[in-house]
Parts: C-alpha cells; structure tokens; sequence
C-alpha cells in the first residue's frame, strides 16, 4: 500500500462524518487530497495521476496557471529545505553541544 492511501485510510472516519454532514445538504462533494513534502520527489514538477502529483493535485484545486503551479511548488520547497535545516541544526546542536544551552 502507498503512503497516499494510508494517509487516506488515518483520515477516513473524519472524512465519512464530514460526508454524512455534507450529505444533509443539497450539491456539497467533498474530495480528500493529500499532500506530502518532505520525501524524496514529493514536490517535483512531474505531472502524474498515480499517485497523484503534487501538481496534478494543486491542478484538480483549479490552479492550472503554469506560473502559478511553479510559484507555490518553489515556496513549498523553499519551507520544506528550511525545516530539514532546523532538524539537522538542532540535532548536531544538541549532539555536539558542550553546554545545556544551544541557541540558533
């Protein structure tokens, strides 16, 4: 089983009491799309549906701008690489440290 579908299987009984809510009011669909980041190509520009991309999924939102897709795709990445920074600092910090107190 893919990381996707077990997200979706951890959300899944949210999901069916958002559902049965929804279900009480005419025309509402609810869709479940998962993003992850963090993992390696979890961000890259592919464009593929199985799994689903992290540009077929902001695509299946309605942001079908190139510019647009590529600009929130950067942003992403740009937080994904500053926490992975803050992780390693604080693990070599707290490693290496010769005193209690370790200050970024």
């Amino acid at each position: 089983m893919d990381s996707g579908a077990t997200k979706k299987g951890y959300d899944m009984p949210q999901l069916g009491i958002l559902q049965l809510a929804a279900g009480e009011r005419q025309g509402w669909t609810l869709l479940q799309f998962i993003f992850t980041v963090g993992v390696r190509g979890s961000i890259s520009s592919v464009d593929r549906t199985e799994p689903l991309s992290f540009t077929s999924t902001l695509k299946a939102l309605g942001i079908i701008s190139r510019v647009n897709l590529e600009k929130i795709r950067k942003a992403v990445a740009k937080h994904t690489f500053e926490a992975h920074d803050l992780m390693l600092r604080s693990y070599y910090a707290g490693k290496f440290s010769s005193s209690s107190h370790v200050d970024f």
